[in-house]
């Protein structure tokens, strides 16, 4: 096994992201990785209140950044969070930087080459501006090109994205790096079994926007409704108030109110939730690797999604089911399909779930690649060190 370890000076490493909560979630088996192997590390975020949840051992510095708006489309915003990251790579000085999302991305990779600073930057999902028009596409495009022709490696989490950018001319296959995902801590999420049969109940993890297919989920339970299939679901993840396709608390409480859903708002600990389904759905139109699967399958769920990058690799017929994103009537039909299925069916459907997790969305897996990755670029200051 190759484990990679600090053996000169310890390393500054800079961490930058769309928010407080994008590391809180997701980047702490990272942080406290490198933490252990020596390293200093200074967090850039916008101020969401999310880092204050990060143990202050765990970080040398939080960096607030002000100017960073994530659904802005005029070019003086993004201008004044390009010269914002600029100034403060300057100031800091990081021997590396790891990146994450669009925005921190490209303006992060751009401000990086000006200062000479390595960076590995990750693309977490093609997200919401490559599923608008034409133009905002072309120009998405066109900043990847220009912030990643002289990485020397980019992690994507999925295989199709990473095609996708490969295919545009963005990058070429020997600089890239295929991750799974954030990963999922499997000791977190245990192994639980099934509940009762009745109510036959499902869970549903993700933020309040129409891309997260929330809409054709309710579709689809209206349609067994019409059937007189009654399906328990518990809808929880945060409101997204300023994102274009929020979905408005008025369409929420509608639901409420029919007897569709129950809503339970942001949960910082969704292992009841998942532990109190049968049946896991995320009918997303567009992932990256989708954490709240992985942790499902982890918790020993069955998995139904779509047939879109990231969530069509978290899960094979072992363990799920996917379908074509928008549409509820295929959703009706495999929701019909596992509320008649034998518990000892579903039972199994969860454990291979399980064994898939373990096997291959870990988050020491991930960390492990951030480590390798770290260590091509800042040697010798890490160096590999087989035991």
């Amino acid at each position: 096994m190759t484990q990679y370890l600090t053996t000169f000076k310890p390393l500054t490493v800079a961490l930058v992201t769309n928010g407080g909560w994008n590391l809180y979630l997701f980047r702490q088996p990272l942080i406290r990785a490198l933490r252990n192997r020596g390293c200093r590390i200074l967090l850039l975020a916008p101020d969401d209140g999310w880092v204050d949840r990060i143990p202050e051992t765990a970080y040398d510095q939080f960096i607030a950044m002000k100017h960073f708006r994530p659904y802005a489309r005029f070019p003086h915003r993004d201008a004044l969070f390009f010269g914002e990251l600029y100034q403060q790579f300057r100031r800091l000085r990081p021997d590396i930087i790891l990146s994450f999302t669009a925005k921190p991305n490209i303006y992060g990779s751009l401000a990086a080459d000006l200062v000479g600073i390595p960076t590995i930057p990750t693309v977490t999902g093609l997200g919401h501006g490559f599923m608008q028009g034409a133009w905002l596409r072309w120009i998405l495009q066109f900043g990847y090109f220009l912030a990643f022709r002289q990485k020397n490696r980019v992690l994507f989490h999925n295989r199709d994205d990473r095609r996708f950018f490969h295919q545009k001319g963005i990058i070429n296959f020997k600089q890239s790096v295929v991750i799974p995902g954030s990963g999922v801590d499997v000791h977190h999420f245990a192994q639980a079994p099934l509940p009762d049969r009745q109510p036959f109940r499902i869970t549903c993890v993700a933020r309040m926007i129409e891309t997260k297919g929330i809409s054709d989920l309710i579709g689809a339970l209206r349609i067994l409704r019409e059937e007189g299939i009654l399906v328990d679901c518990m809808l929880i993840g945060p409101l997204v108030p300023g994102h274009p396709q929020a979905i408005p608390v008025t369409d929420i409480q509608e639901w409420e109110k029919s007897g569709l859903a129950t809503y339970h708002g942001h949960q910082l600990d969704v292992r009841p939730y998942l532990r109190a389904c049968h049946l896991f759905v995320l009918p997303s139109h567009s992932e990256g690797m989708p954490r709240a699967v992985l942790e499902a399958m982890a918790v020993g769920r069955p998995v139904l999604t779509t047939t879109v990058p990231g969530c069509a690799e978290s899960v094979d017929l072992s363990c799920g089911w996917r379908v074509p994103p928008r549409a509820p009537l295929r959703l009706a039909q495999i929701i019909r399909q596992a509320a008649t299925m034998q518990p000892e069916t579903l039972s199994r459907m969860g454990q291979a779930a399980r064994q898939r997790v373990t096997r291959r969305f870990r988050d020491d897996q991930v960390t492990d690649q951030y480590l390798r990755a770290i260590a091509e670029i800042c040697s010798p200051q890490i160096q590999p060190i087989h035991v």
